[in-house]
This record gives structure tokens, C-alpha cells and sequence, in this order.
């Protein structure tokens, strides 16, 4: 990939909230990016000792990689509970959206650091949202209509967690009023209903704690990957600057302890500049050498693995025990 393929796949993430991308390691494809359409099959099987990543497929071997955007979580209610998890969402990373029909409790005052404070009737604002793969939503409205009303909108919608409040009788019969609508059990049962993990909290402030539990817990499950913000940085400043030669490399597939795992990016910019690291010590010095000849050859790709517990992890001073395999991109 160039430059430009780099940020267009970065635009991609930020208005989609994820991105797949299939990377020609070896094969007459070799240094070729394709985007993976979305629930298609991973290709070929796992390189042995290198993780899921890395597979050998019958053109070639290729590196596989799925990244998300920033977490969108949108709040549906602004109430106590709501204002409370607000409040813990925002020290999470989460970019947050709080929705609420009523002025008092849609007042961006009572919900310092949220980025997005909507007034309005909650199916209407619910449905305005753009569809985004890494969503969570929480329902916390006052009543059982609200929530009804929203959850189809949510459901037809890509995203990683549904939360909706409320007593077990109550979620008996949005449930049914669901599945009268169409939808099936196995649609069902994404939403997490009583929401939060049972902890034995009552208050407010108790609920929004169990809620921010389940959500971190939910998100750990999913194990989403984020490209490096300063490597992404420097990527876009290169596109304005397409005379400044670069190189990016990226670790494609690890086994065993190694410094830096799989999806870790360095970005040399002509030659001095270092935003990222892959690993430091002598084997990051070994990929700088690796650039170098890189640029010195006018090739555009390569690939280079390192086993850091044979002789070769001794002459780089790094016996972990683990394998690495890096990917060099003149951009």
C-alpha cells in the first residue's frame, strides 16, 4: 500500500467504525492490499507459530488485519442512571452521544467532557445516528414505550453491545414485542437485558458502575484493534507531502514473547524521523537497516522474520523465546 491507500483505509475506519484489509506477504501478489468485504471468510489457514493473523493461503502468504474506529457509545436517557454513566463512559475512551426528550435532562451542563448532547424525541434521534461497526448502545429511559420504540432501530444496526434497563418483567415483554415484530431469538439475545453485571448496587451510581463493567468486559471479548493515532498522524501528513520517501514497518505475525505484537507499526520519514516503534533494542535496529537497503534499492516491499530464541535471537541480543515477522512498505 501507498500513502494514499493508508489514509483512504484510515478515512474508511472513521466513518465506519472498522476496516479489513488483506495484505500480500509472498506469491505473485506480493506487496498487493485488498479490502476484505464484510463476513467474508478469513483466508487460507494460521502460518505455523506466528498467530491467527499471518496465513498461508494456495497464492500466497498474506497478513490479515481488522481494525476499529474510536468506540461510539450513544446513551439513550439522560436521567440519573444516564448522568451517571456518562461520567464513567467519558473516562473510558468512549466517543459519547447522550440523547434525551426532555430539555432539563438533555442539558450539556449536567454531562461535562459527553462530545454530543442531543434534544429530541429518541426514535427520531436514535435513527439519525450513522451506522458505525463499533457501537454500544445503552437504554436507561424512563419507561418500557421509549425503549421499545428504539431497540428495532438499534438491532438492524451494526454494533458490539446493547444494554437495556429495566426489571425482568419488562424485558419479558419487549422480548415478546420483538419477536412479534419479526426479529429472532438469536437477535434477541444480543441485548443484555436486565443490563449491567450483578453486583448488588441499587443506586444510580452502583447501575452505572455495573453497566461500565459489563461494557469494559464486552469490549475485552471482542479485542478490537486500533491503529497507532501517531502513526496515523504521520501517514496523513505524508499524503500532503508525496515527495518525502517513508517507509512503514509493521509487525504481521508473532508467537512466543516477543517486544511488540502483532499490528505494532514503526514510520520512518526520510530517513531520520521515528513516530512508533516495533520493538526497539537491536532487532528495531535491524529493521532500520532493512529499511535502508530498502530505499537503496528502489524496491517498494519486503519481508523479514526474526526468531528470537535460535542464534539469531542471540546475535540481536534478544533470546525472549518468541518469532516475529515484519512487514517493510516504501510508501
Amino acid at each position: 500500500m501507498n500513502r494514499t491507500d493508508y489514509v483512504a483505509m484510515l478515512d474508511r475506519i472513521d466513518s465506519r467504525g472498522a476496516d479489513t484489509m488483506v495484505h500480500w506477504l509472498s506469491g505473485a501478489r506480493t506487496g498487493a492490499s485488498d479490502v476484505l468485504p464484510e463476513d467474508a471468510p478469513l483466508p487460507g489457514t494460521p502460518a505455523r507459530g506466528l498467530g491467527q493473523t499471518c496465513r498461508v493461503t494456495p497464492e500466497g502468504d498474506v497478513f490479515v488485519e481488522s481494525l476499529t474506529g474510536r468506540p461510539r457509545l450513544t446513551i439513550v436517557g439522560g436521567g440519573h442512571v444516564g448522568n451517571a454513566f456518562a461520567h464513567i463512559a467519558v473516562t473510558l475512551g468512549f466517543e459519547t452521544t447522550v440523547i434525551d426528550e426532555r430539555p432539563d435532562f438533555a442539558d450539556p451542563a449536567r454531562l461535562p467532557g459527553v462530545d454530543h448532547v442531543v434534544c429530541g424525541p429518541y426514535t427520531d434521534a436514535v435513527a439519525a445516528l450513522p451506522e458505525y461497526a463499533n457501537s454500544y448502545f445503552v437504554f436507561v429511559t424512563p419507561g418500557h414505550k421509549s425503549d421499545l420504540a428504539c431497540a428495532p432501530i438499534a438491532l438492524r444496526r451494526p454494533f458490539q453491545y446493547l444494554g437495556m434497563i429495566g426489571s425482568r418483567a419488562k424485558i419479558v415483554m419487549v422480548r415478546g414485542a420483538l419477536k412479534e415484530q419479526g426479529f429472532t431469538d438469536e437477535e434477541i439475545d444480543r441485548i443484555h437485558a436486565p443490563i449491567g453485571l450483578s453486583i448488588g448496587g441499587r443506586s444510580p451510581a452502583e447501575i452505572a458502575v455495573s453497566i461500565a463493567a459489563e461494557i469494559i468486559q464486552v469490549r475485552a471479548q471482542h479485542g478490537n484493534a486500533a491503529f497507532d493515532p501517531d502513526v496515523a498522524d504521520g501517514l496523513r501528513g505524508l499524503a500532503r507531502t508525496p515527495d518525502v520517501p517513508a517507509v512503514l514497518a509493521t509487525v504481521v505475525g508473532h508467537g512466543g514473547s516477543v517486544p511488540r505484537g502483532t499490528g505494532t507499526r514503526m514510520l520512518i520519514i526520510d530517513g531520520e524521523q521515528r513516530i512508533g516503534s516495533i520493538g526497539g533494542g537491536k532487532i528495531e535496529a535491524a529493521s532500520l537497516k532493512r529499511i535502508d537497503a530498502l530505499l537503496q534499492s528502489g524496491e517498494s516491499f519486503d519481508v523479514g522474520d526474526y526468531d528470537l530464541s535460535n542464534r539469531e535471537g542471540a546475535e540481536l541480543g534478544m533470546t525472549c523465546g518468541g518469532r516475529v515477522r515484519i512487514m517493510f512498505e516504501a510508501l
